[in-house]
């Protein structure tokens, strides 16, 4: 029996959002269209949550989510396992450790359900090998199959995409929700923007929320664009820089989930050739070599200060990092790899 999964994708976890899932999209999605294109004996379905029901899970051999966390998903998880489907949960960072005020952070109950879907599933796969042992230690002793994320950057190439109005000079940031910095937000938020006064640059912000950034920032708000618009406008629009701040050592409370995350913005930016400025967090610096592939600033505002003035005067610097980088992701985030690490758990 060939394999049938069906993917139950959710609303994003960000409050006020009003879009669809972008992790299951990025983790489950594009793996499985691309194995769909190159064999044709694999087939797969998409369900929204909301209104799926124990009739949408006939005739499916899996059932595969990204981080459940309401009542539905888990009674969706519960009738599969009951009618004999494998359940799947995916795993690509921790939400139940987002900080208090976070406009991600879960309720407690949210809390609860996703822990019993992770417990509960018959098998966790994880983007990274710092999330599977998290859950081994917190959630269950059995470990979960890592599957690193990967990008089509061929299907991306040939998808149309809107132009970025001014490119010199410009200086991309993306975000889900608010900037995840913790204290020093604030900090960061000066320091750039200060930077920016001096300087000419201007930053390009595509994201769901613009809420951090101060009436007279110097920023050009692009809004929230579909997943798929967002990979293709960064490969067709060539930036010569791109900031990627996250919450490191200087904070502990933030520093526990943002040490838990995928290093998508590294994949995304590398993979289009974007030079790019990371936070000195472990998710980062673990997979970007300084000065080769990225650039690793640690949090405060000299070493922020100091990343923006290098990097944008040395063209040189950005042009070798961004080289090294596209080769890197390449090399190691194509989606042939993911999809065959699918294909193997899906039998």
């Amino acid at each position: 029996m060939h394999p049938k999964p069906l993917i139950i994708n959710r609303s994003s976890i960000v409050k006020g959002s009003h879009t669809l899932s972008r992790s299951i999209e990025e983790r489950v999605v594009e793996p499985l269209s691309w194995l769909a294109e190159k064999n044709l004996k694999f087939n797969y379905s998409i369900a929204n949550e909301a209104s799926a029901s124990a009739h949408t899970l006939e005739a499916h051999t899996h059932c595969i989510m990204n981080r459940p966390h309401s009542e539905k998903g888990l009674n969706l998880l519960r009738i599969a396992k009951e009618a004999g489907i494998v359940t799947i949960v995916d795993i690509d960072d921790i939400p139940i450790l987002f900080p208090k005020g976070d406009l991600a952070a879960l309720t407690n109950q949210s809390k609860k359900w996703f822990l019993m879907c992770a417990k509960e599933a018959d098998i966790i796969t994880s983007s990274t090998h710092a999330i599977s042992n998290w859950i081994k230690e917190n959630v269950r002793p059995d470990a979960s199959i890592v599957i690193p994320t990967a990008m089509n950057f061929q299907r991306f190439e040939s998808s149309p995409a809107p132009l970025a109005s001014h490119i010199e000079n410009s200086i991309s940031i993306t975000n889900a929700g608010s900037i995840k910095l913790g204290n020093f937000k604030e900090s960061w938020l000066q320091t750039t923007s200060k930077f920016l006064k001096q300087t000419g640059w201007m930053l390009d912000l595509i994201s769901d929320q613009d809420t951090d950034f101060h009436a007279d920032f110097p920023i050009r708000k692009l809004g929230q664009m579909p997943w798929r618009t967002h990979k293709a406008f960064l490969l067709k629009n060539a930036y010569p820089l791109a900031l990627v701040p996250l919450a490191s050592r200087e904070d502990s409370m933030h520093m526990e989930y943002a040490k838990l995350k995928t290093p998508t913005k590294f994949i995304s930016y590398g993979g289009s050739g974007i030079p790019a400025i990371f936070s000195d967090n472990p998710i980062y610096a673990n997979h970007v070599s300084h000065g080769i592939t990225g650039y690793i600033a640690g949090n405060t505002a000299e070493e922020w200060h100091n990343a923006l003035m290098e990097m944008t005067s040395n063209i040189g610097l950005r042009r070798k990092i961004a080289n090294n980088a596209k080769e890197f992701v390449r090399t190691h985030h194509e989606i042939s790899k993911s999809a065959m690490e699918w294909l193997r758990l899906l039998g």
